[in-house]
């Protein structure tokens, strides 16, 4: 991180000869601070403030007309930004303890010593590159997302030509991506330390901008850095963290601050269009503009050959259609947003022709295929999954009724079998190989619930039993049992389903077991 070359500075001290002694020490002891102004008072001090703005305020505490104490405040509330030194020759302890209180940070002694100077100079430096800094990051962050900026353009950026480098780990996401999806990726780029390997190859002034994406990151650059080095070292770190996991980089170099917005948004869109699953790839953001890409258009004949297969439930025969149409897509390196457009046009088929899937339906399971293909090791990975997907909405026709109940029969015996180790809806799906949407769709037509449900119910049944059978068992134990650690949680879900909380449903049966002796 590097910041402004210099740093403006103004001294206000009603002393003559230790004004300038004052002026002299400072521009020797760090060249990065230039004084540009000086005052004998504090209210001429505040008129030059208002004129130059400078970075710093260096000023005695004793001052006629306006004191060292009455100006920081002032400044404060004027131009909280500004650094204030004070500088006093009282050593009264009362003097520091109303300059910390109005926000000052560097409070020193005369007569001035020049290491302590030094020292002084150093942390106001520090800060102020740290400030300025996050001005720049906070504003570069508006530019490269389209939002409005809410302070002025400070010249460091205006008059800089940048490098940027959009890194997409992965594949694609979905616009809204899931926890898990999300998670991922976050523990992913916390692992990865960006910060140390761009530290290690830049020399100049560099930001970390993150992406509308959790899988995507922007870099910028005020000099051309060597992106190969940045590649190299991100590829050595995946193959360790993610060795199935690819990567995408698309580049642009010496861009104006005025076209960071749209360079931005050209370096989105060519990962969105050049992405191929489990490909990785560095693109320059014109590139895509010269690329060609095969038509998003199905082939009639296959279209044709995937409609009668699928209505005589000749499914053997449509997975094989549809595979050798993913092996022609993959061979041709197809896009990933070719893909997902392709199969959203077979999705839209089976609605039309077949009545087995809603509008709603498609939406929530082109979803889930958007967060499989997120981390996919590359397109053949996930056939299986996709004709997984279309066998779920080719099984819900009428004349494949049964097969649907006898389904649901199976799940409701897994479920029985295993409420009591926790499983979950994923656990159910990859069990049956079905969507978890697909999962809930039929179970729900068929049983009236969700899957969960029915697991939490069955939960609490248990519950009662063991309450019953077993007085001497405490609420905790049983809700323990029965797969709730959390007893709040379970007195909670066991009153949603009862009625009764644990200790009035025991109370209740009690009563009703003494009534019969």
């Amino acid at each position: 991180m590097i910041g402004k070359s210099t740093y403006s500075v103004v001294v206000i001290e009603d002393e003559q000869i230790i004004l300038r002694n004052l002026v002299q020490k400072i521009q020797e002891a760090d060249d990065s601070f230039d004084v540009i102004g000086t005052a004998r008072n504090g209210s001429d001090a505040l008129s030059i403030i208002a004129s130059v703005k400078p970075d710093v305020v260096f000023t005695d505490i004793k001052m006629p007309i306006m004191d060292g104490l009455e100006l920081t405040s002032t400044l404060k509330a004027l131009y909280p930004s500004i650094q204030v030194v004070i500088i006093s020759g009282f050593s009264d302890f009362q003097y520091a303890q109303q300059a910390i209180a109005l926000g000052v940070k560097e409070y020193i002694l005369k007569p001035i010593k020049v290491e302590a100077l030094k020292k002084t100079l150093h942390g106001i430096k520090s800060a102020l590159d740290s400030y300025l800094y996050n001005i720049e990051k906070n504003i570069l962050f508006s530019e490269i997302h389209g939002y409005a900026l809410e302070t002025p353009v400070p010249d460091s950026l205006s008059n800089s030509e940048f490098h940027l480098v959009l890194i997409n780990l992965g594949n694609l996401c979905s616009h809204i991506p899931s926890n898990t999806v999300l998670e991922y990726f976050n523990t992913l780029w916390s692992k990865i330390h960006l910060n140390n390997i761009i530290a290690e190859i830049a020399d100049t002034k560099w930001w970390i901008i993150n992406g509308k994406q959790p899988n995507q990151k922007f870099i910028i650059f005020t000099e051309n850095e060597d992106v190969s080095l940045l590649i190299n070292k991100l590829k050595d770190i995946l193959k360790n963290l993610a060795p199935t996991l690819s990567w995408n980089v698309c580049v642009s170099i010496k861009i104006p601050y005025s076209l960071l917005g749209n360079t931005s948004r050209n370096m989105r869109i060519t990962l969105e269009k050049g992405i191929v699953i489990g490909k990785s790839t560095i693109f320059m953001a014109e590139d895509i503009e010269k690329a060609e890409f095969p038509s998003a258009i199905l082939d009639t004949a296959l279209i044709e050959k995937i409609l009668v297969s699928s209505q005589r439930n000749n499914y053997k025969l449509l997975q094989k259609e549809l595979f050798s149409m993913f092996d022609k897509w993959n061979s041709a390196l197809y896009p990933q947003s070719l893909v997902i457009k392709l199969i959203h046009q077979l999705l839209k088929l089976f609605q039309t022709k077949l009545k087995t899937v809603s509008e709603a339906e498609i939406y929530y399971i082109e979803y889930e295929l958007m967060e499989k293909m997120a981390t996919a090791a590359d397109f053949p990975n996930i056939y299986t999954y996709i004709w997984n997907m279309f066998l779920n909405i080719l099984i819900t026709a009428d004349n494949s009724k049964d097969e649907s109940e006898e389904l649901i029969e199976s799940i409701v015996d897994y479920i029985k079998d295993n409420y009591l180790s926790d499983i979950t809806l994923d656990d159910i799906s990859h069990k049956f190989n079905f969507s978890p949407t697909y999962l809930i769709k039929i179970f729900k037509k068929h049983s009236g619930e969700t899957p969960v449900k029915f697991i939490i119910k069955l939960k609490i049944s248990e519950a009662q039993r063991l309450m019953c059978n077993n007085p001497e068992l405490d609420i905790r134990h049983i809700g323990e049992m029965v797969g709730y650690s959390d007893q709040h949680y379970f007195s909670r879900t066991f009153k949603n389903i009862t009625g009764k909380s644990p200790s009035e449903y025991r109370a209740y049966q009690s009563t009703k077991n003494n009534k019969l002796f």
